[in-house]
């Protein structure tokens, strides 16, 4: 968090759910030994990946699209996405997305 945050630094976190389809995803919520500049660091964050071997192989490429999307062109999409924390592709080819809560800003999801 202390890209986005500085001097912010977790002391603490909690996974309360997860879900498993073309990619992973946990949400976590965080406590701050210190919350940094500012006062809008997230209590709460969405973490998304290839946490199986299956999904990293079978899901490597739309995984480090992910990460590259948030992390070199989402600023420059003139509609609201989710606002992300952190975004990052390491050399195992897996690509590791850090998000809002949706859930946590009241965002409904339904049928169209």
């Amino acid at each position: 968090m202390s890209r986005q945050f500085p001097g912010a630094i977790v002391s603490g976190f909690s996974r309360n759910s997860e879900r498993v389809g073309t990619s992973a995803s946990c949400r976590f919520e965080l406590t701050y030994a210190n919350r940094g500049e500012g006062d809008d660091a997230p209590n709460v964050v969405y973490l998304k990946g290839g946490f199986t071997e299956q999904q990293l192989n079978r899901y490597w490429m739309v995984l480090q699209q992910e990460a590259r999307f948030y992390s070199a062109l989402s600023h420059d999409v003139p509609t609201t996405i989710p606002r992300h924390y952190f975004a990052a592709i390491d050399e195992e080819k897996q690509g590791i997305t850090m998000l809002e809560d949706l859930v946590s800003r009241n965002v409904r999801f339904g049928f169209w």
